[in-house]
C-alpha cells in the first residue's frame, strides 16, 4: 500500500520502527556459526515418521543448534526436500516458550519468549507469536527489550520486526513496547 494511502499513525509508526531497525541492525548479529551447527533435541517422548518427515518432541523439549536453544512443551519438526527444517514449538498453560542465543559481539546474548516459537533453518529466523518479547544482554544485563504480539527475528543480519495487536481485549492495549539503551562509550587510550 502507497504511504499516501496510510493514517499520519500508521506513517509515523512504519516510520519509527523503520529507523529503528535501521539504527539497531548492525549490532543485532547473532553468531554466524550457528547456521552451520545440527540441530539435537531432547525430550519426554518422540513420535516420528519418516515419510512424512515430520517429527514432534512432547514433554520438558529442549532444542539446541550450535549457541541457538528453544525450550517448550511441545517442538513439531517437518524437513523439506531440501533438508531445511521447520520447528514450532508451543506450551501449555500460562507459560511461555523461549529461545537464546549468542552473538558475535562477546559478552552478548538474544533471548525471547511467546507462546509459540516459530523457527525456520533456511532463512535463520524465527517469529514469536503471543506475548513476544525478545531482549538484548549485556553481561547479563537487559541491554533493549521489544515487547509486542509478533517479533520476527532473522538471526543472520540481527534485523527484526515487532507488530502489535490491534484491538486488544486483555486489558492491553495492543501497541508495540520498546526500550533502547545507549552504546557504551569506548574508553579513551591515555597517551
Amino acid at each position: 500500500m502507497p504511504m499516501k494511502h496510510l493514517s499520519f499513525i500508521h506513517r509515523s509508526v512504519a516510520l519509527s520502527l523503520g529507523l529503528f531497525l535501521v539504527a539497531t541492525a548492525p549490532y543485532a548479529w547473532a553468531k554466524k556459526s550457528d547456521r552451520d551447527e545440527p540441530l539435537y533435541a531432547t525430550a519426554d517422548q518422540l513420535t516420528s515418521d519418516d515419510k512424512t518427515r515430520v517429527s514432534v518432541f512432547t514433554g520438558n523439549v529442549v532444542i539446541t543448534k550450535g549457541t541457538i536453544e528453544i525450550r517448550a512443551d511441545r517442538f513439531e519438526v517437518r524437513e523439506d526436500a531440501q533438508g531445511n527444517q521447520i520447528g514450532i514449538a508451543t506450551v501449555t498453560g500460562t507459560r511461555n516458550a523461549t529461545f537464546s542465543q549468542e552473538r558475535d559481539i562477546p559478552g552478548e546474548m538474544v533471548k525471547g519468549q511467546a507462546k509459540r516459537i516459530d523457527y525456520y533453518s533456511a532463512t535463520q529466523s524465527l517469529e514469536l507469536t503471543g506475548d513476544a518479547q525478545m531482549r538484548r544482554l549485556r553481561d547479563g544485563q537487559i541491554a533493549d527489550e521489544t515487547m509486542g504480539h509478533t517479533i520476527r527475528y532473522n538471526s543472520d543480519d540481527g534485523k527484526f520486526a515487532v507488530v502489535g495487536k490491534a484491538g486488544a481485549k486483555d486489558g492491553g492495549d495492543g501497541r508495540v513496547r520498546a526500550v533502547i539503551a545507549p552504546r557504551a562509550k569506548p574508553i579513551p587510550v591515555e597517551k
